[in-house]
């Protein structure tokens, strides 16, 4: 009998369903994470610091060699300074804007700092060889790793960083090799040993950054481990141990700095604990992470979730843990907790912790036993976490809505951040070199990049003594004090940059001041120069006459965020100089391009608050809180206008939600009080009375109504 025909095979090789759930792990666990952080590289250009570097770089190039004293300054040039970050001082300076090139010059800074951020990532995620593991363990891991990603966006910036992290990474690796086979003197050098490359990797790193002094730290934990039974580490001799940490600290002194190289960063550390000056008031990203207010809020959310997320993560993986990484990840927790600046080492370490799982295949891990328990979950769950939560980061990214909502400047794209650069102001300044310029942090790296001048200050904290740090202190505080300052620095000129309002009093005084009058002014800066004589009507209303000069927007380039921060810049500046309807116009404009837009509606709303329109300016506070729920100022601001409105009930909210984000402002805490003495809750009313005393001991009025408070309780 004829047999029935087979039907033939589909041509090529059938794919095994493991070889598709690898390549589908491998997506969220690689790709996904590569993608955020493509698009977190890729924006506007607002690093302070970039300008100093590329001043530096331009030095070194120019054959002036590395200083050993801050030459930039006119207060202190003969404070010891040693330039630690060299090297990348050098490439920046090789690939940024020259006299005439600037826009072309800083997008090509985007695109070098879009290919460190690319360079960084694969040696964190593809370095662990994540192809090794079981494909159900990388979806579980994956949301952890897209979420320390995502954390890390605040350190994406052209700052020598980003590359302290990656040769940081390379590091962590090397200690965790097995000490094999014999060694000796040669072996330590050898690029083939563990010892080899650790030592090559530092040498690098001491080039680049002072984060370098971490690596004979990392090197003897590592060691230490391995005398823990079942540590997972190699069991070292301290002779070998003792040695690899030696040549580490001799890669740290083999830099242009020689010794000083390895011992700066640590003098260097010493200025935090200073009882002269606090310097963390006067840096944002020093101050202590869960402090922040006015930003980062879903940052905030992220990094209390991913404490949770990495202590479920350590037990259930204990005992098969990497100590080491798990080790750095609490530490570099602590450090955060005391500086936001350290929140890109935290999830860097956090990332780490859970693709270590790759190094060392665990087949029998939870992720299998959660398999056996709910099948059809296993895979789908975390898969689903990580789409969803990188499709709404994507979108967010893109469309500056994240940027708005934690309260920075910088803008999905290329180019410069709208107003946050004076260049026009450096220009006129680089006609003069060597003037003595008192600037604020936010403009002296720019005028020392272009304008050549002499500063005041600068934003290296280690380059100043505490005493130069409490006199910049008691010029943002402006008064009598401070203007004797600059006489007694003969400050020639002031360049004052509008992004934040800490320095708007002392430039209400010197616009007050017959010593100086405005030379120029845009939306980004303010440049005064010293008056010979006293000021004429017309150099009085100067800084009007440049307020209400109408700054092209290229609606080509810039999108509709931009344009309204723009305005919203503009706006600042109009108020400063007095035309407070001119400047209501601007915020009003700025609305309409982006009416959620955080800054323009709480600026809009104080205006409206002046004007003793109460009832609409609420409305633009709470809008601005809708936006951006940390802005303590829109809080405060809310229950004033309720207050006023009779509204005691929402005021008091509205006065606890600023104190719990801003609780060291006396001010939030006196109205809390007086909106809880309206509603007869009399005990607490004093108590929160006693806080604002205790805030500001040194005015007696409140420490009369204190006393009113307790008479009544």
């Amino acid at each position: 009998m004829p047999q029935a025909q087979k039907h033939s095979s589909p041509i090529g090789p059938r794919i095994p369903s493991s070889r598709l759930l690898l390549v589908a792990s491998l997506m969220v666990v690689l790709v996904v994470p590569l993608l955020t952080g493509a698009l977190l590289s890729w924006h506007s250009l607002g690093e302070l610091d970039v300008w100093l570097h590329q001043r530096a770089g331009q030095d070194i190039l120019a054959g002036e060699g590395l200083p050993d004293t801050n030459s930039y300054s006119y207060t202190q040039p003969d404070h010891p300074w040693t330039n630690h970050e060299w090297l990348f001082q050098v490439l920046i300076a090789a690939t940024g804007p020259g006299a005439n090139d600037l826009e072309a010059g800083i997008n090509r800074w985007v695109i070098l700092r879009l290919l460190l951020t690319l360079l960084l990532l694969t040696i964190l995620l593809v370095g662990d060889r994540p192809w090794r593991a079981p494909p159900l363990r990388l979806f579980w891991v994956a949301p952890g790793i897209f979420l320390g990603v995502a954390m890390l966006w605040p350190r994406i910036l052209l700052r020598p960083e980003l590359v302290s992290y990656a040769l940081m990474i390379l590091l962590i690796r090397f200690a965790e090799l097995p000490a094999l086979g014999a060694w000796s003197v040669r072996t330590l050098i050898s690029v083939r040993s563990r010892e080899g490359k650790a030592f090559w990797t530092t040498l690098i790193w001491a080039q680049f950054h002072g984060f370098s002094a971490l690596a004979p730290f990392i090197w003897l934990l590592a060691g230490l481990l391995g005398f823990i039974p079942h540590s997972g580490f190699s069991r070292t001799s301290p002779a070998r141990l003792s040695a690899g940490t030696v040549i580490l600290l001799l890669a740290l002194i083999l830099t242009p700095n020689g010794w000083q190289g390895l011992v700066y960063p640590l003098l260097a550390l010493g200025q935090f604990f200073s009882a002269t000056v606090d310097i963390q008031s006067n840096i944002s990203e020093l101050q202590p992470l869960l402090q922040t207010h006015d930003g980062l809020n879903l940052t905030l959310l992220a990094f209390q979730l991913s404490l949770v997320w990495g202590v479920l993560y350590t037990v259930l993986e204990w005992p098969r843990r990497n100590l080491l990484r798990t080790s750095l990840w609490l530490l570099a927790a602590v450090a955060t907790l005391g500086a936001q600046r350290n929140l890109g080492f935290y999830a860097l370490t956090f990332t780490l912790m859970q693709t270590e799982g790759s190094h060392q295949p665990i087949l029998n891990s939870w992720s299998a036993r959660i398999k056996k328990k709910i099948p059809g979950l296993a895979a789908v769950l975390p898969v689903v976490m990580v789409l969803a939560g990188a499709t709404w980061f994507f979108t967010a990214l893109v469309s500056d809505d994240f940027y708005l909502a934690e309260g920075q400047s910088r803008r999905f794209g290329s180019g410069p951040s709208v107003a946050r650069f004076p260049f026009q102001a450096a220009d006129i300044l680089s006609r003069t070199p060597g003037t003595r310029v008192f600037a604020n942090v936010d403009a002296a790296s720019m005028t020392l990049s272009r304008g050549k001048a002499q500063v005041f200050i600068d934003g290296r904290t280690e380059a100043y003594s505490p005493n130069q740090w409490l006199q910049y202190q008691t010029l943002r505080q402006a008064g009598g004090e401070g203007l004797k300052i600059l006489d007694q620095c003969r400050t020639q000129g002031i360049l004052l940059s509008l992004g934040g309002r800490a320095f708007h009093p002392l430039l209400h005084a010197l616009l007050e001041s017959p010593q100086w009058s405005v030379l120029h002014a845009d939306p980004a800066a303010v440049l005064l120069r010293r008056s010979k004589q006293p000021a004429s009507s017309a150099e009085v209303n100067a800084l009007a006459a440049f307020a209400l000069q109408k700054q092209p927007i290229p609606e080509s380039s810039l999108s509709k965020t931009r344009q309204a921060d723009l305005l919203a810049a503009e706006a600042t500046l109009l108020n400063l100089a007095g035309l407070a309807d001119e400047g209501e116009s601007r915020l009003r404009q700025g609305l309409e391009l982006r009416p959620t837009h955080p800054l323009l509606n709480h600026n809009l709303g104080n205006l409206l608050l002046q004007k003793g329109q109460t009832r609409p300016a609420v409305k633009y506070f709470q809008q601005a809180l809708q936006t951006n729920p940390r802005l303590s100022g829109s809080a405060l601001n809310a229950g004033v206008c309720l207050m006023k409105m009779g509204e005691f009930q929402e005021a008091e909210k509205m006065f606890a939600r600023a104190a719990e984000l801003q609780p060291d402002n006396f001010q939030t805490w006196v109205n809390r009080s007086l909106a809880l003495q309206q509603l007869g809750r009399h005990q607490e009313a004093y108590d929160a009375m006693k806080e604002a005393v205790r805030l500001n001991p040194d005015n007696p009025r409140l420490r009369q109504v204190l006393q009113e408070f307790k008479s009544q309780i």
